[in-house]
């Protein structure tokens, strides 16, 4: 797929494509340069609905937590351990 820039720098996003990730007039987008191309990636009203359930985990915060800290535990005991 491709689209002509305009003498003013603008480009036209077929409606396929805005249809797709429900661009309308408006929506913010942002453009990236990455390695040698530009990329244009679509910015959701709300990130942070749009972000929710992205790092899904069986494991609650709070057992995670109570691991770091029984490993750290374990680590310092180790330490003093193993000191002079």
């Amino acid at each position: 797929m491709t689209t002509t820039l305009s003498p003013k720098g603008q480009i036209i996003i077929p409606s396929r494509l805005r249809k797709k990730y429900n661009l309308r007039p408006g929506s913010k987008v942002a453009l990236l340069d990455f390695c040698g191309q530009i990329v244009l990636v679509p910015i959701p009203d709300d990130p942070i609905a749009a972000a929710r359930g992205y790092l899904k985990s069986n494991v609650s915060v709070r057992d995670m937590m109570d691991e770091h800290r029984r490993e750290e535990n374990k680590l310092e005991k180790d330490k003093m351990r193993s000191s002079p």
